[in-house]
């Protein structure tokens, strides 16, 4: 017995263990995005600040470009050892610059880099762990207290983690292992796509945005890191993903419909839509087409149709597993979009307030739902908050009785009433036939 408790206890401590090793590799940093800059030598050299800009473009690549302000500490001249880790991911087109102000201009001057093995550089790195591949070095002099801004750039592929979800990721670490302790470190995330939503963004985040802009733009304000702290958060490339998944199927009439659908051609999406609903057989594909023809007609201003077709699609499910959370959030966002064509803003704000308590909505998802609400009319959302209201006791009561409960209890009480009314009169009456008697 104690051996079959003993196996027992070992299988559900394995089994919890790889559990909790799959979630930690699923959201582990990696650096996919890229790194940034590090001092290779022991130079008096301090980072006083730190801006990071990161662009995710739409043909699932991602651009980086980081400035740091650097200050030559010693009375000497030094020559700075500096580089950036090429680590699991190709920095393609990089680019190093250095500032140097001349009198009253700044001028920025192109250094040339080396790729370097990780096994030369790794070990010149202080206050680190560092154990990457290969890097990106140069060399770059300093004036005794000069102050020269480095400026990197480079292009990544975003690496996918599943399908249409993508991992963007930026690792932190280096800022700590510089002398000097910046309090301005600033990074931005912002989107190529003009068409970026916010069914989007995942819901892991390594660090929420201090700041949100109307384009989805994302801001971190840092005055300090923690050991291996990044910048990390899920992101789908949604459209497109749906445009690929009906491309790859052998129906051409499907594919048709998707290269319709990728290139706005939103009436052929409902004209190519209606003819293959009507002579599909079986429900191949039928509710992604309907998906696809609810959003063509919104996107043509028909947002009655719209709502219908969503109608027969929500809950159901469509495209494929582990996709359904993504597709739910594209219908909830289009159906916001209908609500305010059709100017039916008491069933736009209701949604909205769904939303708010609806936990599987990532935070920029509700930002961007509570930010519609300005677009309906106060007076709505006075009504809508009236009737959303708890009624007190005395309410309830009022409701109850209006809709016909507590009938036979509210007779009791009405026949007592009115029996106590009857005694409490016959005996005034009295009272008063006696004091006129007296009178008399």
């Amino acid at each position: 017995m104690k051996k079959i408790l003993m196996i027992g206890g070992i299988l559900v401590f394995f089994f919890a263990f790889c559990n909790i090793a799959f979630a930690k590799e699923d959201t582990l940093s990696s650096g996919w995005t890229g790194h940034g800059l590090y001092l290779l030598g022991d130079e008096n050299i301090s980072l006083n600040k730190v801006d990071i800009n990161i662009l995710v473009n739409d043909d699932r690549t991602s651009l980086v470009f980081a400035e740091y302000e650097l200050e030559n500490k010693q009375n000497k001249m030094v020559n700075a050892y500096l580089g950036v880790p090429e680590h699991e991911v190709n920095l393609q087109e990089f680019e190093s610059r250095v500032t140097r102000k001349i009198q009253n201009d700044i001028l920025s001057y192109r250094y040339g880099n080396y790729k370097v093995s990780g096994q030369e550089i790794n070990k010149r790195i202080k206050r680190s762990d560092a154990n990457y591949k290969g890097w990106r070095t140069w060399y770059a002099p300093f004036e005794p207290g000069e102050k020269r801004t480095v400026k990197i750039s480079y292009k990544v592929e975003n690496k996918e983690i599943s399908n249409g979800r993508y991992l963007i990721s930026f690792q932190l670490e280096h800022i700590n292992t510089w002398k000097g302790n910046p309090k301005n470190i600033h990074v931005k995330v912002s989107f190529d796509n003009q068409e970026v939503k916010p069914y989007n963004f995942g819901n892991t985040f390594s660090i929420k945005p201090d700041s949100i802009q109307d384009n989805f733009t994302l801001n971190w304000n840092l005055d300090s890191l923690q050991k291996d702290q990044s910048i990390d958060f899920d992101y789908y490339y949604i459209d497109q993903e749906i445009s690929n998944f009906l491309k790859s199927a052998t129906s051409s009439k499907l594919k048709s419909i998707a290269r319709a659908y990728e290139s706005k051609e939103y009436s052929q999406v409902i004209e190519q839509g209606k003819k293959y609903i009507e002579n599909s057989k079986g429900e191949n594909f039928q509710k992604e087409v309907y998906f696809l023809m609810a959003d063509a007609y919104l996107q043509l201003g028909q947002p009655e149709e719209s709502l219908i077709l969503y109608e027969l699609i929500e809950g159901e499910p469509i495209f494929y597993k582990g996709f359904q959370q993504k597709v739910q959030e594209f219908i909830t966002y289009n159906k916001i979009k209908c609500y305010l064509q059709k100017e039916d803003y008491k069933t736009m704000y209701r949604l909205i307030l769904k939303i708010q308590e609806d936990k599987t909505y990532n935070f920029i998802f509700k930002d961007w739902a509570k930010k519609e609400t300005k677009e309906i009319p106060i007076e709505t959302i006075k009504q809508v908050e009236k009737e959303n209201r708890e009624p007190n006791v005395v309410e309830k009561l009022y409701l109850r009785i209006s809709n016909g409960k507590h009938n036979n209890i509210m007779m009791i009480i009405l026949g007592v009433f009115l029996f106590f009314m009857s005694v409490f009169y016959i005996r005034y009456k009295r009272k008063k036939e006696k004091n006129t008697l007296f009178k008399k």
